[in-house]
C-alpha cells in the first residue's frame, strides 16, 4: 500500500478493498487433518467476500509442497517461486512478487474466477473481464 500512495486515496482504497492477504495460517501438530485449518480459511475468507474483497493472497514457505497441495485443493493458483503478480484498478496498477524472502504467493478469486491464460511471454490470471477491467489480476513471467 506504502508503495502507491501517490496514486492517491481513491486508487488505495480500491486495492484496500479488492486484495487481501494472508501473511500466516498456521494449525497446530496435534488437530492437523482434522479441518481446523480448511474451517479458518473458508470463514476468513467468507469475511473478506462479504467485505468486498475480490482476491485473497496467501504466502507458503518454499519446498511446502504438502502446503501448496492443501491451497490448490481450496481452489488457489500457487506462482512460481519469483513469479510476480499484477492488480490493474482504476487508476492503479500493483505490482508485487514473493520478495525472495522464502515464500511463494497463492490467489484465489473470492465470488470471482480467476483464468490463467498465456499471452507472449506473460503468464496472465485475469478476473473478471481481463485487463483494465475492475478486477483484473495477471500473473507475470520474469
Amino acid at each position: 500500500m506504502r508503495q502507491h500512495t501517490e496514486q492517491g486515496r481513491s486508487a488505495l482504497r480500491a486495492l484496500a478493498r479488492t486484495l487481501a492477504e494472508i501473511d500466516l495460517l498456521a494449525v497446530d501438530a496435534d488437530v492437523r487433518r482434522q479441518g481446523v485449518g480448511s474451517a479458518l480459511l473458508e470463514e476468513t475468507e467468507r469475511w473478506l467476500a462479504n467485505r468486498g474483497c475480490r482476491v485473497v493472497m496467501a504466502k507458503i514457505a518454499r519446498g511446502e509442497y504438502g502446503v501448496m497441495h492443501w491451497y490448490r485443493q481450496r481452489g488457489y493458483l500457487v506462482a512460481a517461486q519469483g513469479e510476480p503478480f499484477r492488480v490493474w484498478l482504476p487508476g492503479l496498477e500493483l505490482s508485487c512478487d514473493d520478495g525472495d524472502d522464502g515464500y511463494q504467493l497463492a490467489l484465489k478469486g473470492l465470488g470471482v474466477s480467476l483464468r490463467r491464460a498465456r499471452q507472449g511471454a506473460e503468464t496472465f490470471v485475469t478476473v473478471g473481464s481481463g485487463r483494465g477491467s475492475t478486477n483484473s489480476l495477471a500473473l507475470a513471467e520474469r
